[in-house]
């Protein structure tokens, strides 16, 4: 398949020091409207059902002192052994749960509620804070100072 005037392909090339420059009828409001429904998108997307949704809230209920794998078949009636498998067979594992938890409070938190980053560890079930950052960079390439950073107009 051919571009227009014959060519191979149509291109458009732009000096990347372009992407940089503030759109001029950019509107703080409006890009924060777009990033919460966003989010919601992301979150309805990413939302459990099943066994695994139900692990999910038991986690997001205790989230300060989470319940081990074990506790949390016993507060589902299942075996551990059977909670195991029915995650598997979900896609998703305990471990799993635990962490997608942790990391969607985390960085709801981080944007809106503007607590200190030592609060959220804590309340995320974190001992210290240097575990909740070094999850909070696995999950998203930065720690959680700076990731806050990029959310200015969000923070409280």
């Amino acid at each position: 398949m051919s571009g227009g005037f014959g060519a191979e392909e149509t291109v458009i090339t732009l000096d990347p020091a372009v992407l940089d420059v503030p759109l001029p009828q950019a509107n703080e409001h409006t890009a924060a409207l777009v990033l919460d429904q966003c989010r919601e998108l992301l979150a309805r997307r990413r939302a459990r059902t099943g066994l695994a949704g139900q692990v999910r809230d038991v986690l997001v209920s205790r989230l300060v002192d989470p319940p081990d794998a074990d506790e949390v078949a016993r507060l589902l009636h299942v075996g551990s052994r059977t909670l195991r498998h029915r995650l598997a067979a979900e896609g998703t594992s305990y471990r799993a749960l635990l962490a997608e938890v942790r990391e969607h409070l985390a960085e709801e938190l981080l944007i809106t509620a503007g607590m200190p980053v030592e609060q959220i560890a804590r309340r995320l079930g974190y001992a210290e804070v240097s575990s909740f950052s070094q999850a909070f960079r696995q999950w998203k390439g930065v720690g959680p100072r700076e990731y806050r950073k990029r959310y200015p107009a969000l923070s409280r």
